[in-house]
């Protein structure tokens, strides 16, 4: 349901005689989680996918091996996380000395979410599915009849990249605007209210008002945003 993408939605973490808000993910932490750590979400969750009893009981600490980079992992975190009475650079000291600190505060963020929907929207399993092609074509000394999607020529923006100054420009803000609302809004906003507001003909698949299709009969071609990362 759209609307409760409306509504702020928070999380309290106590932890070593600190507080921490944390919020619901933005579309900011799904970019940089992408920039810092593409790589090892889609590892993450193409293990996950041939192996889903080895992320029981607790999936977020089984994940966590995935990021061990603490700098990086605050960069994702700032974007949701605010830390009371903090300074600046304080959360990236706390999270390269603390590791259970970061499995708390992602915790608490992803039960903001539904996890399934954003990894849908990121575009990760086609990602690991093109891959799986390439290496099952590899394998077979055969040829893929298009190239998987880190291996194609970006010769446009990406599909987020449009969406985000699509909506910015027909919202009438800056994009970084649209960068901070809950990536889930703007999922809802785009998938399923806009289409209602401004239905179209053709069906299936839009990226802001055309398909893929639409915008490479344009001369956009657009890339993959997980294959960027």
């Amino acid at each position: 349901m759209a609307l409760r993408d409306f509504i702020v939605r928070r999380r309290f973490v106590h932890h070593a005689d600190r507080r921490f808000t944390v919020t619901a993910p933005t579309v900011e932490t799904i970019a940089v989680a992408l920039y810092e750590f593409g790589a090892e979400m889609s590892g993450c969750r193409m293990a996950w996918l041939n192996a889903p009893e080895l992320f029981k009981p607790d999936a977020v600490a089984a994940c966590l091996p995935f990021f061990r980079e603490g700098s990086k992992l605050a960069q994702v975190l700032a974007t949701c996380v605010t830390l009371e009475g903090g300074s600046h650079g304080q959360l990236d000291t706390l999270l390269r000395s603390d590791r259970q600190l970061g499995v708390m505060l992602i915790s608490a963020g992803l039960e903001l979410v539904d996890v399934e929907r954003l990894i849908r929207f990121m575009g990760t399993d086609q990602y690991i599915e093109d891959l799986k092609a390439r290496n099952t074509a590899a394998a077979a000394g055969k040829a893929l009849e298009r190239p998987p999607m880190e291996d194609v020529e970006p010769s446009g923006p990406s599909a987020l990249e449009l969406l985000i100054t699509g909506l910015a420009e027909r919202f009438h803000v800056e994009p970084a605007a649209v960068m901070k609302w809950p990536a889930e809004l703007l999922i809802s906003i785009a998938e399923e209210i806009l289409p209602v507001l401004h239905p179209r003909s053709a069906g299936g698949n839009d990226i802001f008002g055309q398909t893929a299709e639409e915008w490479a009969a344009d001369g956009v071609t657009l890339t993959s945003t997980p294959a960027e990362a």
